[in-house]
């Protein structure tokens, strides 16, 4: 397989003018939920944007590659806030980044900060 045709599955990494990330992501701890939020950015860009797509793992995601991200969550741009209710009795911290979509295949840079959360213990 030739390197151009390896390429081509890969989505494209759009920079911040061309395709800007959500702005103002925050996210905190609710009753054991994960509550996530945002604002839509104000760049030209902005406009571009389809979806916007919340990654959530145990492990930072601000160095990992296209292909090792895990399945996000798609949210329609009007909407501005997400409550996660699965979260793994397992994980003890977890990290969230939120990128942009332009319906393409290509992606924002993610949102910065990535957001590392500490979860309570649980009591069963």
């Amino acid at each position: 397989m030739s390197q151009l045709g390896a390429c081509a599955s890969v989505p494209g990494l759009q920079d911040y003018t061309t395709l800007p990330p959500p702005d103002r992501v925050q996210a905190k701890i609710v009753d054991e939920q994960i509550e996530v939020s945002w604002m839509m950015p104000r760049l030209p860009g902005s406009r571009d944007i389809s979806d916007f797509r919340v990654f959530i793992s145990e492990h930072t995601l601000m160095y990992a590659a296209f292909d090792a991200l895990p399945a996000p969550v798609q949210i329609l741009p009007k909407r501005s806030r997400l409550t996660v209710f699965a979260i793994s009795d397992s994980a003890k911290t977890i990290f969230i980044h939120m990128r942009s979509s332009n319906g393409h295949g290509d992606l924002s840079l993610p949102s910065l900060p990535e957001i590392r959360l500490t979860l309570p213990q649980r009591t069963k």
